[in-house]
């Protein structure tokens, strides 16, 4: 793009010499009748035969100042709009790269587990509050949730349906992990030559904005899966994260094998669901 600056005259560019409603094709102001000069630019592409003809300086009369005063306001208008539609697109790729991201860490067994997806039957007053309770994550002050049932009720599915509500209408970060697996990972960051270390497992689920433990309980107890376990309730509890939890164990189950520290700290901070019904997996095998 060609572009000059003269004393006194702002820098002009091709993309700025457009016809000017204010000035004719002889250079005469429409208002005054008084002639301009034309750009040096706008002469310098009319002898190169670049445009038909001269584009010329404003005119300075009253009328003049005014308009122009109206035609570089509204200009100014149009190149807001274009710039916030260009920002707008910007965040919107943004939240949909983000999304994205959180989702893949999801994993893909649970993606798919959505509240429209979830057979309500028998659980309508637990479905409502799951929904409730993702709707409104943003206001979230360290509540969390603790799915009791036995085996098959849904348990997991609606700990994952929240998740991706979360993840999709407030662009959060969930972790949804299962406890077996969790205590692996951490138990294979004692080989040599781990670029993971275990205080780095807890605090990246310590610090996560929501984080979702599968199937607590059904690890087998010892002094050093509990010490883990309690290591992330603790911090969270200290700190105001909430914390998901689904169990096939009772209450009196979790604290007999968690131990009275770790699952008072759950059951202050988790608003306890029951889910009832038959093993539904079982139930679709019938089918």
């Amino acid at each position: 793009m060609l572009e000059t600056k003269a004393k006194g005259v702002s820098t002009i560019t091709t993309s700025s010499l457009k016809i000017d409603a204010a000035i004719g094709a002889d250079g005469a102001c429409k208002f005054c009748g008084q002639h301009t000069q034309p750009h040096e630019l706008s002469r310098f592409l009319l002898a190169k035969g670049r445009i038909q003809s001269a584009l010329y300086k404003r005119c300075d009369c009253k009328k003049a100042v005014a308009f122009y005063e109206a035609l570089d306001y509204q200009q100014r208008e149009a190149q807001a709009v274009k710039e916030q539609e260009e920002l707008e697109k910007i965040q919107l790729e943004g939240r949909r790269a983000r999304i994205a991201g959180y989702e893949k860490q999801l994993g893909r067994r649970f993606t798919g587990r959505t509240f429209q997806n979830f057979d309500r039957a028998g659980n309508e007053k637990a479905f409502d509050i799951c929904l409730e309770y993702a709707k409104n994550f943003k206001n979230n002050k360290g509540e969390g949730l603790l799915f009791l049932g036995s085996v098959g009720t849904g348990k997991t599915h609606l700990a994952a349906a929240i998740s991706n509500l979360i993840i999709a209408q407030h662009v959060i970060p969930v972790k949804f992990v299962n406890i077996t697996l969790l205590l692996a990972e951490v138990k294979d960051t004692y080989e040599e030559g781990k670029d993971k270390s275990e205080k780095e497992i807890i605090r990246q689920l310590s610090e996560v904005e929501l984080l979702v433990i599968d199937d607590l309980g059904k690890e087998k107890p010892t002094e050093w899966s509990n010490s883990v376990v309690y290591s992330i309730v603790n911090n969270r509890y200290e700190n105001y994260r909430p914390l998901i939890i689904t169990t096939n164990c009772s209450v009196d189950e979790l604290r007999e094998r968690l131990g009275e520290a770790t699952a008072s700290r759950i059951i202050e901070t988790c608003k306890g669901i029951r889910l009832d019904g038959p093993d539904r997996r079982m139930e679709k095998l019938r089918k």
